[in-house]
């Protein structure tokens, strides 16, 4: 594990014993990250739980629900190793050992002036990777400047919500998918500066979906972005956009050039760029050394679409354990900090889309085992790859199941959702022309397929004569 930073336990100290000190930390971050998960991921793990307790009290978190809370998440998730587990007691001990007394408000205050300048250094760096022209360096300075004012100033998270119900007494109106099987499941869509996962086995219609939502946000005239940091624009994202635009099989454009395309259904595509080219965009990050610095890099790019004029009605990212694999390897680090990277940027996203209220949707993978399983078998949130924690940092999570491979019906699972109920519904994948449709009328088999409701099953006729040949063998009556 990285040595630990004094300055940051410290602080965290501060933060136990005045509940000041930590209501600052928390208006100061807007909910994001305090320290680094890199140098430091023991504290940055208790500042998300610290900050997490804060929340669901309303009040100064005790000791024991602090404690609980820690334990709960390590024995639960996987991928905190007993060497980090432990580190994360040992702070916990010795801060909550030292009296009240042996800290101030000040103290406090002076620590997290560092901690935030800590924090941003690491974002600044990672963004001025990023510069290439004069007007990006201009607008780095603009950005740090403000950055930088923000940090001499104080923010009173304390709110009396009696004296401004008309502030936090909100209705927000939700923005159908348009794809049924979504909107069936999250009962009508999702609201700006919501985040939604979306888990799924390998090659199981994740970015089928993600195509799907990205083409009816540019049908209704809206602009948005799909990140992909494995399928390429050119050949795959490229056919399955015209398929989808124009509801015809995929196999119509698939390997084709423009000039190779039947000039009826290439007269259809003229007519599809003319009137929708400006709405839809694709940030090609799956080669050529891109995507190498993380959520800072997606977030830079939604700041210029925004700048442009094109603000995002959505956002789908596609997938975020490639999105952190790619910069473990480009920055030379240990795959065991995977979590830690992951857990950091699905923070830096979500803070980033309620700040600019653009509703985001985050792919991300099933573990190995839940992702070859029965297509019966019904996964969950912690199912997740190598993230099990994925959830907790949504405001809602959809689990696709694996689909069955004969008639590619599988379960979609609303696990999780703070403004709705949770369910299910089979599903049904027309990759010809990248849809789901409700499954309706389908049942499972005696080998745990989905078939049907009136067919027999396949094999059934086999299976009788093996029956009847044991029988005949071993004068079974």
């Amino acid at each position: 594990m990285p040595p630990r930073n004094n300055n940051n336990i410290l602080l965290i100290l501060c933060m136990v014993h005045h509940d000041a000190v930590l209501l600052e930390a928390v208006a100061k971050t807007r909910g994001g990250p305090l320290f680094d998960n890199l140098s430091d991921p023991a504290a940055s793990f208790i500042w998300q739980v610290l900050r997490d307790c804060r929340a669901a009290t309303g009040g100064p978190p005790a000791q024991a629900q602090v404690q609980a809370e820690v334990e709960d998440r390590m024995g639960t998730l996987l991928g905190f190793e007993e060497s980090f587990k432990e580190q994360v007691r040992s702070i916990l001990g010795h801060v909550y050992s030292i009296p009240r007394d042996q800290t101030n408000v000040e103290m406090g205050r002076y620590l997290l002036q560092g901690a935030l300048a800590d924090t941003l250094s690491v974002s600044w760096a990672d963004r001025a990777r990023q510069l290439h022209t004069a007007e990006d360096l201009r607008k780095y300075v603009t950005e740090v400047s403000g950055e930088i004012s923000s940090l001499n100033t104080s923010a009173d998270a304390l709110v009396k919500p009696f004296r401004s119900l008309d502030k936090y007494l909100v209705y927000k109106p939700r923005h159908p998918f348009g794809i049924r099987v979504l909107d069936l499941i999250t009962g009508g869509g999702i609201a700006p500066g919501e985040t939604l996962g979306l888990l799924g086995p390998t090659g199981g219609g994740k970015t089928v979906l993600a195509v799907g939502m990205l083409c009816e946000r540019v049908l209704r005239k809206q602009h948005a972005m799909l990140v992909s940091y494995e399928q390429p624009v050119e050949g795959d994202i490229a056919e399955r956009l015209c398929a989808y635009m124009l509801n015809e099989d995929v196999a119509r454009f698939r390997d084709k050039s423009l000039k190779d395309v039947d000039p009826a259904v290439a007269a259809r595509l003229g007519k599809v760029q003319a009137e929708f080219s400006d709405y839809v965009t694709v940030l090609d990050l799956s080669g050529g050394g891109r995507g190498a610095a993380g959520a800072c890099e997606v977030t830079a790019h939604i700041d210029r679409q925004i700048a442009a004029g094109e603000t995002p009605v959505l956002v789908i990212v596609d997938w975020l354990g490639s999105m952190v694999l790619r910069y473990l390897a480009a920055n030379g680090l240990d795959s065991n900090q995977y979590m830690h990277v992951a857990q950091q940027f699905v923070d830096e996203l979500n803070s980033h889309s309620k700040k600019h209220q653009y509703s985001l949707v985050i792919n991300h993978q099933l573990r190995t085992d839940a992702a070859r399983a029965s297509a019966q078998s019904k996964p969950n949130v912690t199912d997740a790859y190598q993230f099990r924690s994925f959830s907790f940092f949504l405001d809602g999570c959809v689990v696709l199941g694996r689909l069955d491979p004969e008639s590619n019906v599988g379960w979609l699972i609303m696990d999780k959702f703070r403004r709705g109920a949770v369910g299910d519904l089979l599903v049904k994948l027309d990759g010809a022309h990248v849809r789901f449709e409700p499954a309706t009328g389908y049942v499972t088999d005696h080998r745990g397929r989905f078939i049907e409701e009136d067919a027999p099953s396949p094999d059934i006729d086999e299976e009788l004569a093996v029956s009847e040949d044991y029988k005949e063998a071993f004068k079974v009556e």
